[in-house]
């Protein structure tokens, strides 16, 4: 019984020209209860950018 949240490595691709950087992430939470077996309940991503400013 419990839950898990297993993800997907997360894709980095960089780009030194313009100082910026986009990463995506998905994921999956899965559950199981007494009741049920595992099952997936929610299902999601993250698109994240990043920007050099000041050199860092």
């Amino acid at each position: 019984m419990g839950r898990r949240e297993p993800g997907a490595g997360p894709i980095v691709e960089v780009d030194r020209g313009t100082g910026t950087a986009r990463c995506r992430t998905y994921y999956t939470v899965l559950q199981q209860t007494e009741e049920f077996p595992v099952q997936p309940i929610v299902t999601g991503r993250y698109h994240d950018r990043f920007e050099c400013v000041d050199d860092q």
